[in-house]
């Protein structure tokens, strides 16, 4: 017969649908340093003052069947409450994400051009929450909006994800590791324009 170990080692396509599952997870528990706790407690403080951004970004998350248009504002929505939040009101929109990119080290690895993002996002949002027809040519739509709605909320979690105590240095590797960021950074740039 098989020894013991033979008996309980796993089959390489299940070891291999493994890891495929792992990449589908923001962290893994081995990113938490051995310590769940201090995690969770940062969490729930944040849920607090952040209940309503949240709300909004997990009710996108989670409803993946509504309009690629409901999909983005609602993101935006969780994004300008946040920034609202944490750091208050500013004169204009753009001023508002330019200064959330600013501020977070790691936004280059979601959010290529912070001009270009910031000029996407505000002129799609403006569109879509007003559908001015004199806006509508400035508006992304199709694939571009998907993408766009992409690193929106791919920027919001990574805002959570620092409320929950996350440094920035383990955020941009939890956004960059695994098979997914190539084709993520590769879909944006072909959709939305090359970096700087």
């Amino acid at each position: 017969g098989r020894s013991l170990s033979e008996r309980f080692q796993r089959p390489a396509d299940e070891t291999a649908e493994i890891s495929q599952l792992k990449e589908l997870y923001v962290f893994h528990y081995e990113d938490l340093n051995g310590d769940l706790s201090p995690y969770l407690e940062r969490w729930l403080a944040a849920l607090e003052t952040l209940r309503p951004v949240i709300n909004v970004y997990f009710a996108a998350l989670l409803n993946q069947s509504v309009y690629s248009e409901t999909q983005f504002l609602s993101y935006a929505q969780a994004l300008e409450v946040f920034h609202v939040r944490e750091y208050g009101r500013m004169e204009t929109l753009r001023e508002r994400m330019l200064d959330l990119l600013q501020r977070k080290s790691y936004t280059s690895a979601i959010i290529f051009d912070a001009e270009r993002f910031a000029e996407q996002f505000v002129n799609s949002r403006h569109f879509y929450t007003h559908y001015d027809p004199k806006k509508s040519e400035r508006a992304l739509e199709g694939e571009a909006l998907v993408w766009l709605s992409e690193q929106t909320r791919v920027l919001m979690r990574s805002l959570l994800l620092e409320k929950m105590g996350f440094a920035p240095e383990k955020i941009t590797e939890l956004v960059t590791r695994g098979l997914g960021y190539g084709r993520y950074r590769e879909a944006v740039e072909r959709h939305l324009g090359p970096g700087e």
